[in-house]
């Protein structure tokens, strides 16, 4: 499942996104406010208990 999703180039998305894979075509996709938020809740869990 590993190499399906973040080795392989996939053939069947669109040309914007022809050679990527589909986790490379996820965050391509995926609003800047949207990546943000991830980080932010990413930096929470780590650093939460140290403050």
């Amino acid at each position: 499942v590993y190499w399906y999703n973040n080795v392989r180039f996939h053939e069947s998305l669109d040309t914007k996104h022809y050679l990527q894979t589909p986790e490379d075509a996820f965050w391509s996709r995926l609003p800047v406010e949207a990546r943000l938020g991830v980080a932010f809740k990413l930096f929470d869990e780590v650093l939460g208990d140290e403050r």
